[in-house]
């Protein structure tokens, strides 16, 4: 039976990387997003070592509450989800192989952005608090080992509004591109966004910084078609055989300054 996580694993090539013994072992990945729950099974500390303090034994190495502390004092705290998903995919690791993230032997240092919102004006249940300064967004997360870095979420415009200078590259973006460029070693990937409904120009910041690696959402193949078959939901089957097009929801260039946006697409 083709399961949703064999089906990604097959359409990714993931299997391939696992059986080849490239499953992240050495690397340390860093996670800004809103809170992990370090209880779930996926980021649990390895069970082959109990009788001695062993910081390679440890998944999460690093965890830092930017925003507030109350997502590692409560693990059913709804600002856990986007960021336990994001680091499921990235490095979960599970029993269940069909389960296992791209990189499940890599461990993770994590930024907790995110904090609960309870205003009246808000358009989701949390806020995220980003940090404006570059020390403050990557320094921590690097001298745990991280040098790869991501970041799967963007500023927020109003429907329809179109990229701006203000908007895709602003002075937090030409400050990361700033510490990037006299910092190599260090790769950001950020989501190029959810506002592809309203066409063209709609990349916003940190997604439009020149040196990080902003990634799309495409659908591959035809193999999605089936995959689809049974959805009630018209909208998610859109354009879903053809392989050069982004999905409804994805974020598109150019950016305001004309520079081709995302630089990566994947299912």
């Amino acid at each position: 039976m083709m399961t949703p996580f064999k089906y990604i694993h097959e359409l990714l090539g993931i299997d391939t990387f696992h059986n080849g013994g490239i499953k992240g072992n050495g690397s340390v990945v860093g996670i800004t997003d809103s809170g992990l729950d370090m209880a779930h099974d996926q980021f649990k500390q390895s069970q082959s070592v109990y009788n001695q303090f062993n910081l390679k034994a440890r998944k999460v190495v690093y965890y830092e509450t930017y925003a507030d502390a109350k997502d590692q004092s409560d693990q059913n705290d709804r600002t856990c989800g986007h960021g336990t998903h994001v680091c499921g995919i990235l490095a979960g690791n599970s029993i269940d192989s069909d389960a296992l993230g791209v990189a499940p032997d890599a461990q993770i240092a994590f930024l907790d952005i995110a904090k609960d919102c309870t205003l009246s004006t808000c358009a989701s249940p949390i806020a995220l608090t980003i940090p404006r300064t570059t020390d403050a967004l990557f320094q921590n997360q690097t001298k745990a080992g991280a040098k790869i870095i991501s970041y799967s979420w963007g500023t927020m415009s109003n429907s329809g509004l179109l990229a701006s200078a203000s908007l895709d590259y602003d002075d937090q973006t030409r400050a990361i591109d700033e510490y990037l460029y006299n910092n190599p070693e260090v790769l950001l990937i950020v989501a190029a966004g959810n506002g592809g409904a309203n066409g063209a120009k709609t990349i916003l910041s940190p997604a439009g910084a020149k040196n990080v690696l902003t990634v799309g959402a495409s659908i591959a193949d035809a193999k999605t078609l089936a995959f689809y078959a049974n959805d009630t939901q018209p909208s998610d089957c859109q354009d879903i055989i053809n392989e050069d097009a982004l999905t409804l929801y994805s974020s598109l260039g150019p950016t305001s300054d004309g520079r081709l946006k995302p630089d990566l697409v994947v299912p």
